[in-house]
Parts: structure tokens; C-alpha cells; sequence
């Protein structure tokens, strides 16, 4: 059997940082609240919705009792929550940390396989 690896997590970790990027350059041109927020809603949008694709696929491919499956579900089941941040400037940091729930996975946990099948240790 196969073990599916997530191998999209650099690219899904450079995603998030592009949202902080984003708002570091809106901070250091001097925007206000108001070209911050629109600027999250015409850029972030994209990115957001990668990232969600690559969670749902992610999930389509983890074993139903992983741990993988079960950060797929709660961020999912969270969506909307997480990404209020684009109305929102404080919720920003809060929504980056329950992302990054998944990079701090060990790769065997985040292939999505039982760590007693298919020698993953």
C-alpha cells in the first residue's frame, strides 16, 4: 500500500506567509485600515482558496481516524472563522496559527497513515 504524503506543505506554508506578507507591506507603505481590508479582500482571496483546495484534498486522501483527517475537519469545519481576518485586522495572527497546525505534524501523521501500517514508525 501506498502511504500518501502531503506534498504540498513548503508550498502551503509559503502561502500562508504570503497573507503576512501582504499585510507587512500594507504596514510599511503607510495603508490605512480601510486600503489594508481591501487589499486583503482583492489579494488574499486567491490564496485562501488554494489553501482550502489543499486542505480538502488532503483530507480526501487521510485515513478516516488519522490525525491528518482530523486537523482536515476541524480547520474545514472552521472555514469561515478563519478567514474573517479579511474583514477584520486583529484576527489575522489567530488565523495563521490554526493553519500552521499541519506543519507541526510529523510527516508520518501527516501523511494521513496509521503509524502501525505500512512501516511508518
Amino acid at each position: 500500500m501506498t502511504v500518501f504524503r502531503w506534498a504540498p506543505r513548503n508550498s502551503f506554508v509559503a502561502q500562508i506567509d504570503q497573507l503576512f506578507e501582504l499585510e507587512a507591506d500594507a504596514k510599511r507603505l503607510g495603508y490605512s485600515l480601510e486600503q489594508r481590508l481591501e487589499l486583503r479582500r482583492r489579494r488574499s482571496v486567491l490564496i485562501l482558496e488554494s489553501i482550502r483546495a489543499q486542505i480538502q484534498t488532503a483530507r480526501q486522501n487521510a485515513l478516516p481516524k488519522s490525525s491528518l483527517a482530523k486537523a482536515c475537519d476541524y480547520t474545514l469545519t472552521l472555514w469561515n472563522r478563519l478567514i474573517r481576518f479579511l474583514d477584520h485586522p486583529v484576527l489575522l495572527h489567530l488565523t495563521r496559527r490554526c493553519l500552521l497546525t499541519f506543519e507541526s505534524m510529523p510527516p508520518s501523521l501527516a501523511s494521513g497513515a496509521h503509524p502501525m501500517q505500512d512501516g511508518v514508525k
